[in-house]
């Protein structure tokens, strides 16, 4: 029965969409995971506090609160495919800068960053949940969900995992550099994706937005 279940989604794999909007995902959440420690680690190391940590930790989620519906919104309104693209770049680039910041000595404010980490993961979830469905369809649906939410669990982890090699051996200012780029590719991943919107409704919103 295992053996079966893994032969149904590797099978999931071979759809092309579906396969880059995988390898999007893993890529974006190993970034995320990298991310997501070391500035917070990097947070501690500037205040030596754990409310810094909290703190941060509220910027990064309040988003998702606040603007959590006009997202979802925006998800149903332009073409889910851009959302997601512009999500993962912009966090991509925001990291990156943040990285150069570092490196020309200047002292950028870490809660910025996880804000703008914050208000663009927002944009991603509700745009992802249903392109799923665009991409596959109602006949494999869950197995593609729970593939994907795999996928998603396993790039955090080792993103978090090795974050702090990472730290060690590249440093603050390099980890983020690669957490950033992760991004990127993830975006292009996104941008790779080739599927055809069910939903004409979607497809007249997706003129509407550009990038």
């Amino acid at each position: 029965m295992l053996l079966a279940e893994a032969k149904n989604r590797v099978a999931l794999l071979k759809i092309q969409p579906y396969r880059w909007f995988a390898i999007s995902g893993i890529l974006a959440t190993f970034g995320n995971g990298l991310i997501y420690i070391t500035i917070a680690w990097y947070a501690y190391e500037q205040t030596k506090s754990v409310g810094a940590i909290a703190l941060l930790m509220f910027f990064i989620w309040l988003p998702s609160i606040l603007f959590g519906p006009i997202f979802g919104v925006c998800a149903d309104r332009y073409n889910r495919k851009h959302l997601m693209v512009m999500s993962n770049v912009v966090r991509g680039l925001a990291a990156l800068v943040f990285a150069i910041l570092l490196a020309t000595d200047h002292n950028p404010n870490i809660y910025i960053l996880a804000s703008i980490m914050g208000i663009f993961v927002s944009f991603y979830i509700p745009a992802a949940i249903p392109a799923i469905k665009n991409i596959i369809g109602d006949e494999n649906l869950t197995e593609a969900n729970a593939t994907v939410d795999m996928l998603y669990e396993l790039g955090n982890i080792v993103g978090m995992g090795v974050s702090g090699f990472f730290v060690l051996y590249f440093g603050v200012m390099g980890t983020l550099a690669a957490g950033g780029l992760f991004f990127l590719f993830a975006g292009i991943a996104n941008q790779i994706m080739v599927y055809r919107v069910k939903n004409k409704r979607d497809e007249i919103s997706s003129q509407k937005l550009f990038f």
